[in-house]
Parts: C-alpha cells; sequence; structure tokens
C-alpha cells in the first residue's frame, strides 16, 4: 500500500516529463536552435550570430464606409369610404376602410461597412548564424554583429 501511494508521484513527474520534453522539441523544429554552424553553407568556420533584415509581407484589415441608396414608397392621403361590420366566433365587430389614392418615391441611405484586407511589405530582424566567408559574401545586406 505504501509503495502505491509513491508510485503515483513518480508517475506524474515522469508525465510532466514527457510533456515538457515533446513541448521543447516541438519549440526546436519551430525556432531553429544555434548549433554553430553557419545557416547559408553549414561551415563551422569562425561562426558568429548576426541580426539579419528580412523582407515580409504583413495583411492589414480596414474597415470602409460607404452609403447605399434605397428607393421606397411614402403613402400620401387615404379617402375613408365607410364602415363595414363583419361576425365571427368571438363576435360582432366594426372597422373602416380606406382607400389609398397617390405615393411618392423617396430614397434613404443606408451605411455599409466594408472590410478589406490590404497586402503591406514590411521588415523583420532574424538572428542567424553566419560564417566568415558569409559575412563578407553578403556585407551588402544591412546587419549588426553580436558578439
Amino acid at each position: 500500500m505504501i509503495l502505491h501511494h509513491m508510485a503515483r508521484p513518480r508517475m506524474a513527474a515522469w508525465l510532466v516529463f514527457g510533456v515538457s520534453l515533446g513541448a521543447m522539441i516541438a519549440g526546436a523544429e519551430e525556432s531553429k536552435l544555434p548549433d554553430g554552424r553557419c545557416d547559408h553553407c553549414g561551415s563551422c568556420a569562425g561562426v558568429r550570430r548576426q541580426c539579419v533584415v528580412k523582407e515580409v509581407v504583413r495583411e492589414k484589415k480596414k474597415v470602409c464606409w460607404d452609403a447605399e441608396c434605397i428607393p421606397h414608397c411614402i403613402p400620401g392621403p387615404s379617402v375613408h369610404c365607410g364602415t363595414c361590420k363583419g361576425r365571427d366566433e368571438c363576435g360582432c365587430y366594426e372597422y373602416d376602410v380606406w382607400k389609398p389614392t397617390c405615393a411618392r418615391v423617396a430614397t434613404k441611405t443606408v451605411p455599409v461597412r466594408r472590410e478589406v484586407t490590404r497586402k503591406v511589405p514590411g521588415f523583420e530582424w532574424k538572428v542567424e548564424e553566419r560564417c566568415a566567408t558569409c559575412r563578407q559574401r553578403l556585407a551588402g545586406e544591412p546587419a549588426c554583429d553580436s558578439r
């Protein structure tokens, strides 16, 4: 019974270790860990970390407003024609009868929301490992050495 209770914390510790190790491996695949080799040619001679600017295209969303004109009818005066009587299961009732004479067309302006996605060029800094040869060859790029 005592061994059974002691085995549970060990199993939990191994489970936490396994999950964190899996997360570390997954993270290493996404962001390349420094390995002491040049990212361009694979050389090991004089490798340094260097900040390099990369061009990226970003998507930005913009909300635009526009107006839409919707025609509708505005009724004019109606003429009273009289009163009618009726009967149903609830009893007797009475109602007025009106006859429309004319109407005019009016335009209603309604705001319309549109969302536009724009592709905007931009720059992003990346840390790369480069050997002395690649640093000299790519000296035209704006970069800063970290020592």
